[in-house]
């Protein structure tokens, strides 16, 4: 009987000792998780400041490319307006050159 009592204490205590090494291991995975989980955050985290500077940059991009557009045609106005009044200029300047070759003739 001694011994029986003997052999189940002893089983008790490998019971016991695997129960804590089982719970152990348990809490070591635990916390392995918990690290990768915190790390997959913090990867998350700069991605999403990744996306979303390259929003405000594609944003910044689409601005400049909308302004370029409008002084291209503001500048196509300008030219227009410049080569009118190029031609203006050029027929008033022969207008003045043909009244001043009339005067010219009629003073001699």
């Amino acid at each position: 009987k001694r011994q029986q009592h003997h052999r189940s204490e002893l089983a008790a205590k490998a019971n016991l000792e695997a129960s804590q090494e089982a719970a152990e291991q348990s809490d070591r995975r635990r916390l392995a998780l918990e690290g990768r989980e915190a790390e997959l955050q913090t990867l998350r985290d700069g991605l999403a400041e990744r996306q979303h500077r390259l929003e405000v940059r594609a944003e910044a991009s689409a601005a400049k490319r909308r302004q370029l557009s409008e002084d291209q045609v503001v500048l196509q106005e300008l030219r227009t307006e410049v080569a009118a009044f190029t031609e203006a200029a050029a027929q008033a300047l022969a207008r003045a050159e043909e009244q001043e070759l009339r005067l010219i003739a009629s003073n001699e």
